[in-house]
């Protein structure tokens, strides 16, 4: 790349990291001072779990409202309703500059495995075939939920909810990799929720097999790494083209070679929650890599898609997950 054509990539980036700031900073003003004006005996009403919608460039809709007002024993401080409000306006703000780093991309990214594309070119592909400069976030992201299983619930699978079997997947994997590895439970939930939306509108049977089992697209060079048929079908049921499979997005050829049994069935199923997340725990730490660190974390997520900007969406909803655990009661 040319200096000055990199300078002026960099300074968009900053433009837009820079107007993003100022807009939040614009909402955050107008919404702490009829949060400090009010005198509702309820205390701040939390706003929403962050939510990406939409036009990437906007991707969170419009600003959360402000709240209730102040209360309590002795009533509400300046500080305390300022804060309740200026908290979640800060994650979104990460999130939003996760995505204005992520959208200065430079063409196709570096890592992950390659194939040949429809003009021969190669492509990076990682674990989904969906890598490169073509990549976009889904427009229906959302930050994670860290949903655990409530004392003594555990022992009764049948009791809990799909994100908690899902929370419970991605803390088993991360116990089923070597310590060394310093796997964050937050990136398998990031990673599951840009390649399945963390299951949202599908449910898990008995065996936590997902249903209807997550397909997708068919990797034919049409935006994405042109990958012609390698199972026959038997994964993702398309005969002439391979498709990502799972709540983690495995393509046949990789979950052939790193396909994991999870729930100790005897079987590596790409659709089962335990499957697919020790799978995708697995991948991760491959080489050795410590994810401690910020470069082993960075080239972990790019062998699973190679593009900068899903590099910086998944590192921004980990940093909500983390953020919202934090802030939980």
């Amino acid at each position: 790349m040319r200096r000055g054509e990199g300078m002026r990539r960099g300074g968009r980036a900053a433009t837009g990291v820079t107007l993003a700031c100022a807009a939040m900073a614009a909402s955050v003003v107008l919404a702490v001072a009829p949060a400090m004006a009010a005198s509702s005996p309820d205390g701040p009403t939390p706003a929403p779990t962050p939510t990406l919608q939409g036009d990437p460039a906007d991707p969170f809709g419009p600003a959360p409202g402000s709240g209730g007002g102040s209360a309590g024993d002795g009533g509400s401080t300046v500080g305390e309703v300022t804060g309740a409000v200026v908290a979640p306006l800060f994650d979104r703000l990460r999130l939003a500059a996760a995505y204005v780093v992520g959208s200065s991309e430079p063409g196709a990214a570096s890592g992950g495995a390659s194939t040949g594309g429809s003009a021969g070119a190669s492509t990076p592909i990682g674990a989904t075939g969906a890598g490169g400069s073509a990549w976009r976030p889904p427009s229906d992201l959302r930050a994670p939920k860290a949903v655990a299983a409530p004392g003594g619930a555990a022992g009764n699978p049948a009791a809990l909810t799909t994100d908690q079997l899902l929370w419970a997947a991605y803390v088993s994997a991360a116990k089923g990799v070597p310590a060394s590895c310093h796997l964050p439970v937050t990136l398998l939930a990031a990673i599951g929720e840009v390649e399945s939306s963390s299951l949202r509108g599908r449910s898990l049977d008995a065996r936590h097999d997902v249903v209807p089992p997550v397909i997708g697209v068919a990797l034919n060079g049409n935006g994405f790494a042109a990958i012609r048929d390698t199972d026959g079908g038997r994964l993702d049921g398309d005969p002439v083209w391979d498709r990502a499979v799972g709540p983690m997005q495995f393509i046949p050829g990789t979950w052939r070679a790193w396909g994991a049994d999870g729930n100790g069935d005897g079987v590596a199923d790409p659709q089962n929650i335990e499957d697919a997340t020790l799978t995708a725990a697995r991948y991760l730490c491959a080489n050795g890599r410590d994810l401690s660190r910020a470069g082993d974390l960075a080239s972990a997520v790019l062998s699973y898609n190679g593009s900068q900007r899903y590099l910086a969406t998944v590192t921004g909803l980990m940093d909500a997950v983390t953020s919202g655990a934090s802030a939980a009661p």
